[in-house]
């Protein structure tokens, strides 16, 4: 280096520290209007450094549970892994001293959609690297991403899931936890990232599809009914899913000075929603905060990065992890019964991962210049597809209580959902005195009541919280739970 370009290369620490990828992976934007002029405002357009900053990897995270204490680890750990072999770091200089360690130089990320686009147009590109290049590159990258996120079915899971399934005849529903396992917020970077959560069961012997959240058209590439609007709207963060038309997608949301969804970068005033899964040790309380806030309805989930008591209070900051509630609520959501039928539930989980969601893309192709039209005809031609991150399976079974198929007692709950917070209890071939208890999603009791006469009503007041309540009724010959969607 010294000979051909007059430098003398020095020994630097830093190089080994993940400072050195602070100036490309912060960028703060100076706001415009609609007009193009300054707001005066600043916009965090990406702030993955501050992220790792903000975490158990960097030793600064604050509140770190103690199962997590001693966790580790520079961008360089995962995006230049190192090799102990001796290493001569310079071609046709074989006479060098090898080195070690060596940080490999792979420097992957996440988006193997562009990494596709250029491998499959290397002449047009008037590229260098070659396609075996790009289809290592691509690999290496595919790896990272399978590595980056754990899915958990909570209080089951690899078997039959006990707790929902115990709970009542009128529905059933499953707990899915994500774990993140990467140094900064997932997806990160640019914001035109997402990662969604598909979630669907098939009854085992009919193929039969009970419910799908999170289903994607032929493509690959777009969610059903959630993209059909492109920016003019965005999918909400969801504690609670009850609904086909319900998908948990982890995303930022960046918005103009009207409050409209903006994929405009310059334009960018305000971040309506960042519901992005954050690292292990993240903490609203560490000094970073300001640049890696979370936004939105994701603010009101209780247990996003917490760990929650049997009563529901906060244990513990810092988890990485999201509990999501998938409540199965539509009479036509049937289980055969186990006394009746060998047939089940297959429950899948698929968390999957887009670069370049078309609802973010497409709306530049409105603009007629020469580079839109090129990519556009790239674009087209490669598609979008989402990859996918990490998947899991269990299994639900009908409720095996023979008595189930006698007559007895009428109970049920109306409304359900209760979008006003109150629900009717109403009850018949009741003995003249019955009691019943209301419980919240965790088992812990909320309170308990008495309830007269073998036919009637009687209004239930649920808390104020969203999410899945469980009101118990003993009537004297037997026991039944009733389950109800707080919305």
């Amino acid at each position: 280096m010294e000979t051909y370009s007059n430098y003398v290369p020095m020994h630097g620490d830093h190089i080994v520290e993940s400072i050195i990828c602070a100036d490309c992976h912060t960028l703060i934007t100076h706001s415009v209007d609609l007009e193009g002029n300054f707001t005066g405002e600043m916009y965090v357009e990406q702030a993955t450094y501050h992220e790792w900053l903000n975490s158990a990897f960097s030793g600064q995270g604050l509140d770190v549970p103690d199962e997590y204490n001693g966790i580790s680890g520079t961008c360089q750990t995962c995006h230049m892994p190192r090799i102990t072999e001796p290493v001569i770091i310079s071609s046709g200089y074989a006479f060098l001293e090898p080195r070690t360690p060596y940080g490999l130089h792979t420097l992957v990320g996440a988006n193997t959609a562009m990494l596709e686009i250029m491998r499959d147009n290397i002449v047009d590109l008037g590229l260098t690297a070659t396609v075996d290049h790009f289809d290592s590159t691509i690999v290496r990258t595919r790896s990272l991403l399978e590595s980056s996120l754990e899915i958990e079915f909570v209080g089951g899971g690899g078997g039959y899931f006990s707790w929902w399934e115990s709970i009542s005849a009128e529905g059933y529903g499953i707990d899915v936890k994500l774990h993140n396992k990467v140094g900064h917020k997932f997806p990160s970077g640019y914001p035109s990232r997402r990662l969604f959560v598909e979630l669907y069961v098939v009854l085992s012997e009919s193929g039969d599809t009970l419910f799908h959240s999170g289903k994607m058209d032929s493509s690959g590439a777009r969610i059903i009914g959630t993209d059909d609007d492109g920016l003019s709207d965005y999918e909400r963060h969801h504690d609670l899913i009850y609904d086909e038309s319900q998908v948990q997608i982890y995303e930022l949301v960046a918005a103009n000075v009207n409050y409209d969804p903006t994929n405009v970068l310059e334009q960018a005033y305000v971040t309506v929603k960042d519901n992005r899964l954050v690292p292990k040790g993240f903490s609203m309380n560490h000094s970073a905060y300001d640049t890696t806030r979370v936004e939105g309805e994701v603010l009101f989930d209780d247990d996003f990065n917490k760990s929650l008591g049997w009563s529901g209070e906060v244990i513990a900051e810092g988890t990485g992890t999201d509990n999501i509630t998938y409540a199965f609520i539509d009479p036509d959501f049937n289980l055969p019964n186990p006394v009746m039928s060998s047939e089940y539930g297959i429950v899948t989980v698929n968390v999957w991962y887009q670069s370049m969601p078309p609802r973010w893309v497409e709306s530049m192709f409105d603009y007629d210049t020469q580079a839109i039209a090129d990519f556009e005809e790239l674009y087209n031609t490669h598609g979008s597809a989402a990859v996918l991150v990490a998947t899991n399976t269990t299994f639900i079974s009908g409720l095996s209580d023979v008595d189930e198929l006698d007559e007895g007692p009428v109970l049920y709950l109306s409304p359900n959902p209760a979008r006003e917070g109150e629900t009717k209890l109403v009850w018949a071939n009741l003995s003249e005195c019955s009691d019943y208890e209301l419980f919240n999603s965790s088992g812990a009791l909320i309170y308990r009541d008495a309830i007269n006469g073998q036919e009637g009503s009687e209004m239930i007041r649920l808390p104020n919280a969203k999410g899945v309540y469980i009101v118990r009724v003993d009537y004297g010959t037997g026991v039944k739970s009733l389950r109800v969607v707080r919305d």
